[in-house]
């Protein structure tokens, strides 16, 4: 969620399609991607269930496969195309919220982690607004509420 703290708008859901709600139960990879997320790297599994897992919000979850060691999703957010100027932004007076949830099952301590990170008009990187680092879980779900300044 990203709103203005001055004056107060509306919050703005920018993250499309959050829960994979929108594409079918399937295979997904960098040749056959998904309709609002960008498949890097990596062979994900879009399912309803997976040994013993549900979905947190939504029907759909995604499993990387066994295929690769390592796989990236991204999807990136034009804050200027979506309405918000860019003096506003420098302002530095925008919040954006973030919430992940993680799991892992089978006993299988694979590593997982979320970034977010700010780029600037040429694509530069230029604050991480959420870094997990490489977390381990099993059975365990990893809720990361957090905010941070735009």
């Amino acid at each position: 969620l990203l709103t203005d703290a001055t004056p107060p708008d509306p919050i703005v859901e920018q993250l499309l399609d959050p829960s994979f709600e929108i594409d079918p139960v399937g295979t997904y990879s960098t040749s056959s991607q998904m309709t609002n997320w960008e498949v890097i790297s990596g062979e994900w599994d879009l399912v309803t269930s997976f040994d013993g897992l549900s979905p947190n919000d939504g029907s759909k979850f995604l499993v990387g496969t066994d295929t690769f060691d390592t796989g990236e999703l991204r999807q990136e957010i034009d804050l200027v195309a979506s309405g918000f100027s860019a003096e506003r932004i420098d302002m530095n007076v925008m919040k954006a919220y973030f919430s992940i949830q993680r799991a892992n099952a089978n006993n299988e301590l694979d590593l997982g982690r979320v970034r977010v990170e700010l780029l600037n008009a040429a694509d530069d990187i230029i604050s991480t607004a959420l870094a997990t680092g490489w977390e381990p879980g099993s059975y365990t779900h990893l809720t990361l509420p957090t905010t941070h300044y735009v």
